[in-house]
């Protein structure tokens, strides 16, 4: 026999295997050595491997008449699919080897990674938390581009291998070669005959099928897999709350994107806004009590009293006045041991309508100032 010839025998029984998918694999390894063995037999009578190829028919043809002889072994009476219980179970435990990575892996680093002192607290953030929050903030300002959280790289890395994983273990594992960890578990093959998807207790298709009460030993994985898909529920119902909530407070929000554009009355109270705004950054720029208590109500007087002390702590530069529509805040940073930090002083204006006489007044005010701080992702 030439080496093209081999060749051409081993691609023909690489083919038959194909098509014996769903069949025990000690079956199929008998299977293919006993064609190769006849095969070689033949050729080796005939002197010619393409006849003997031709003889023995097309490899998808002969593998589909091995599976239908044992799906039915009597020829008409085809061997019964398995129970619903049985195929509801294996369906289960797949689901949670499959995508359940792409629930408890996100929580765990989220929990652990902090505790851990490896990342910062939004770094770790579960990314299905990170993306709604990017998009709802996208919503209010308008553009993905205008939002300024960040998703770190590493973390894209990781949805893309967990969507990998599930993606190859549901439509690979499962569907294409019937050897996902459910139907282990509880016995299964899926073959397809005559075009059709069918799913058998390996046992009642195996030359030597394996007593039942081996068989029953592989309902241990159940053990592991119920309370993980427990988990899975619940931290997607946690997930999905939490997404809502986050779409819901956006459309709530008078500044969302999705309200209509502003009308000039509007953009003329977001200027006068802005004014008060500056007029602070100046004040405090100059150490002017007296002109900064001018912009605030009584409501708001403490709290300015705490800015003014806050702004004198050395180490931070002020980078200035941040604004968006409804939005004003004076920003400070700093490096502490090698972090970022920021500090974010949001100022809420709001319109004051005085009488005088006859006549009413309107001007702006400082109604409340509302202090935070956060390290820089």
């Amino acid at each position: 026999m030439t080496e093209d010839e081999h060749s051409r025998v081993m691609s023909y029984l690489r083919r038959v295997r194909r098509g014996l998918v769903g069949l025990p694999p000690a079956d199929r390894d008998d299977i293919v050595e006993e064609l190769r063995t006849h095969l070689f037999e033949e050729i080796g009578e005939q002197r010619d491997a393409a006849a003997a190829l031709d003889a023995f028919g097309d490899a998808a043809t002969v593998a589909a008449e091995i599976v239908e002889r044992r799906v039915r072994p009597d020829g008409d009476a085809a061997v019964r699919e398995a129970s619903p219980a049985r195929r509801y179970a294996a369906w289960a435990t797949d689901v949670v080897v499959g995508f359940g990575p792409l629930i408890l892996v996100p929580t765990l680093l989220g929990s652990v990674g902090p505790a851990l002192g490896q990342f910062g607290d939004r770094e770790t953030l579960p990314i299905w938390l990170l993306l709604a929050e990017k998009a709802t903030t996208a919503l209010q300002w308008g553009s993905v581009a205008e939002s300024d959280l960040t998703i770190p790289g590493w973390q894209w890395l990781m949805l893309a291998a967990l969507v990998a994983w599930a993606g190859s273990y549901w439509f690979v594992a499962r569907r294409a070669r019937s050897a996902s960890a459910g139907m282990w578990m509880a016995g299964l093959r899926a073959v397809r005959v005559d075009g059709d998807r069918r799913v058998i207790r390996e046992r009642d298709i195996a030359a030597e099928p394996t007593p039942e009460r081996i068989a029953a030993r592989r309902w241990w994985i159940l053990l592991g897999a119920i309370p993980a898909g427990c988990l899975c529920i619940l931290l997607t119902l946690f997930y999905l709350g939490a997404v809502i909530g986050m779409f819901t407070d956006a459309q709530l929000d008078p500044t969302s994107a999705v309200h209509a554009v502003p009308s000039l009355p509007d953009i003329e109270e977001d200027d006068r806004r802005l004014a008060v705004l500056f007029d602070l950054e100046r004040a405090l720029a100059l150490d002017d009590h007296e002109a900064a208590r001018d912009l605030c109500a009584l409501q708001a007087q403490e709290d300015l009293d705490r800015l003014f002390a806050r702004r004198a702590q050395p180490d931070w530069e002020r980078p200035g006045a941040q604004s968006r529509p409804g939005w004003y805040a004076l920003v400070d940073s700093a490096q502490v041991d090698g972090r970022m930090l920021w500090r974010e002083t949001e100022v809420v204006i709001d319109k004051q309508v005085r009488q005088n006489g006859h006549t009413y007044e309107e001007s702006y005010l400082i109604t409340d100032i509302v202090f935070g701080e956060f390290e820089a992702p």
